[in-house]
């Protein structure tokens, strides 16, 4: 909040956290005040970079052995055969740094180790040569044993004893080489539980396809808390494998086919739990789950990489289950076909797909369930097709990424093209009309509006999203299932010392989001509708409001009406005191009142960004935010206000 004794030099805001301060040359000529931020839920933004990041407080990692791949010490002795001591019996003889096995050996070799019944263990053998037969490791006696291993390489397998003992190598008529034996325990921290059924791989546990069991983590949750989560499916072909945070039986997420999912769930438990179902068969790996205990207002860089804004923005839920898995059997192909990870897409992963199509009749589509109006979007990179079509059932749009026009719009609401670097191109569509059914198309064309496609169209492709809303808000990206943005609230800034109600300034930077006649609102007041100065945008569209209520009775109020873009940044500056209430817009006195009277001294209490007691949230763009505790004059009002 800046004071009344500053000069006017216009400077960009600086954001840091919850702050919104001025950066002026005499520090001492501005007041910090902290916003109270609110989100509860994930959510990205286009970083200083220009590219596409999540934000957030989040805290640390729940599970700690969620790819599998801790182990405990060794546990064999001399495993790679640099004495010959530690090994017995009558099989293979100890010559440099190998245990070799010159005749078909059927005799082996064992040490008596230290290992539990019940216990899982990786067990691995190098064969540095081999003419003839094979080797296999054994724990306990035969009580558990890999497969048997005939070729050069190294050799892996997991096993769980039965007995204590020794651990052998098994000799079936081998002829050949070994070396680098070892033994260790998997999971040695016992953090994971594995039902009947469950057991070890490489980097992973897999399932055998059996009756339905759980997987459990000792990874505790908190009943109550809200947590995101996400886990990769392989090598499933079958079945379904559920997962929970908590105790009961109700899911957060059922998962039929392979992919990685992520999500976000209130634990209603203690339990991390994944449960094979239906003869599943398959595995999972990549297992995190973090605490939400926040999260960051959020500093965007889509319109300028030199003069970010503070985006805040409505509830939204991204009703594609897999936005960037285009591969998935969710998405449709026809006369198509559709590589994951060739290239690098708008978050800076090589993660994009590629899209080739062959004949003049394909298209890549999705069915998805619409129960009200909808804006439906993507990002596309170019290869040798600039002409795309989005298609619903509610209409269709073509898009020219050669000179980033929208070429033809025919029935949609609204359509919009926008470069977002490296040659892509978020393109949108809105349609106000809508099916409970409803396919969601993507063609690629060798000219604007035409029905048939190109053949051999290939494009890149990234970051699909259908959200319930008149208008595109930030990605949300999904891993398998819907995922929902909370909505944003950013209150409470400053104090009755901070501010004076006797007159002063209220001054914003600000742009729309859509110009979808919703009410937005900036306030400055004692915490009720009854003292206030605010401005915002209305339901009236294209109109921007200003409006001094004193006692629960308006005073004064200013409009302008017939704005040409309320999606533009926008200067406007509320100037108050008693008798004389004036809005400036862009550097143009927009009206006077004479009239007006002005409430009590320290009645001005919180700025917020909603119209003082929650309602009517400002969901919109914020370069600059100021309260002057004098008002100013008019050529210091144009001066602020000018472009």
């Amino acid at each position: 909040m800046a004071k009344a004794s500053f000069i006017l030099p216009n400077k960009p805001a600086i954001k840091a956290g919850s702050i919104l301060s001025y950066n002026y040359t005499d520090v001492s000529t501005f007041v910090p005040a902290p916003l109270t931020f609110n989100r509860n839920s994930a959510a990205t933004r286009v970083n200083e970079k220009g590219l596409i990041e999540q934000v957030g407080y989040f805290g640390p990692e729940l599970v700690q052995n969620g790819d599998f791949s801790q182990l405990g010490s060794e546990l064999v002795t001399n495993g790679d055969f640099a004495t010959d001591s530690d090994w017995n019996g009558s099989g293979g003889v100890i010559t440099n740094g190998e245990l070799v096995f010159a005749s078909q050996d059927t005799s082996g070799t064992y040490q008596t180790i230290s290992h539990q019944v019940g216990k899982t263990y990786k067990v691995s053998v190098e064969i540095k040569s081999v003419s003839n037969g094979s080797v296999r490791l054994d724990l306990a006696g035969g009580g558990a044993s890999t497969q048997n291993f005939s070729t050069v390489g190294i050799h892996t397998g997991y096993v769980t004893p039965i007995q204590g003992g020794s651990f052998f190598i098994r000799t079936n008529a081998f002829q050949g080489s070994i070396d680098n034996v070892s033994v260790k325990e998997v999971d040695p921290n016992d953090e994971w539980g594995l039902g009947t059924g469950w057991s070890y791989g490489d980097g992973k546990v897999v399932f055998d396809g059996g009756s339905d069991s759980n997987l459990l983590s000792a990874s505790n949750v908190v009943h109550g808390k809200s947590y995101k989560y996400s886990f990769t499916i392989s090598d499933m072909d079958n079945g379904s494998l559920s997962f929970r945070l908590g105790s009961s039986s109700s899911n957060d997420l059922r998962v039929t086919s392979n992919g990685s999912y992520s999500g976000q769930a209130v634990s209603d438990g203690t339990s991390i739990v994944f449960r094979a179902e239906s003869g599943f068969n398959g595995s999972v790996s990549n297992i995190s789950v973090q605490e939400i205990q926040g999260d960051k207002p959020r500093i965007d860089y889509t319109d300028s990489l030199t003069e970010p804004s503070l985006l805040l923005e409505p509830q939204s839920t991204n009703l594609i289950p897999y936005s960037e898995d285009f591969s998935n059997a969710a998405w449709s192909k026809l006369n198509s076909i559709i590589t994951p990870n060739q290239g690098i897409s708008p978050n800076g992963g090589n993660n994009a797909s590629k899209y080739v199509g062959s004949t003049t009749n394909q298209d890549l589509r999705i069915n998805i369930s619409v129960t009200s109006n909808y804006t439906y979007s993507i990002y596309i990179k170019a290869i040798n097709s600039p002409f795309i079509r989005l298609r619903s059932l509610n209409g269709s749009c073509w898009f020219n990424m050669t000179t980033n026009t929208v070429a033809t719009n025919n029935y949609f609401a609204s359509a919009e093209i926008k470069s977002v670097g490296n040659d892509w191109y978020k393109l949108s569509v809105t349609s106000s009309s809508f099916t409970a059914s409803n396919y969601f198309y993507i063609h690629p064309h060798a000219t604007d509006n035409t029905t048939a496609e190109l053949n051999g169209a290939e494009f890149l492709l990234w970051g699909a999203q259908l959200e319930q809303l008149p208008y595109t808000t930030s990605y949300i990206p999904t891993q398998g299932s819907t995922s929902t943005r909370l909505g944003e609230t950013a209150v409470d800034a400053g104090n009755a010392n901070v501010f004076n109600s006797e007159e002063g300034v209220l001054y914003a930077e600000i742009s729309a989001l859509a110009n979808d006649g919703s009410f937005r609102m900036i306030s400055l007041s004692d915490g009720s509708n009854n003292n206030r100065v605010r401005i915002n945008y209305t339901s009236t569209n294209l109109q921007i409001q200003s409006r001094v209520t004193v006692g629960g009775v308006t005073v004064a109020e200013i409009n302008k009406f017939g704005f040409l873009n309320i999606t533009d940044f926008t200067k406007i500056a509320l100037s108050y005191k008693q008798n004389e209430v004036s809005l400036y817009i862009n550097g143009e006195l927009i009206g006077t009142d004479t009239s007006a009277t002005m409430p009590s001294a320290n009645t001005f209490n919180v700025l917020n960004f909603d119209g003082s007691n929650g309602a009517f949230p400002f969901y919109g763009k914020t370069k600059n935010i100021q309260v002057f505790t004098e008002s100013l004059s008019d050529e210091e009002l144009q001066k602020l206000t000018t472009i």
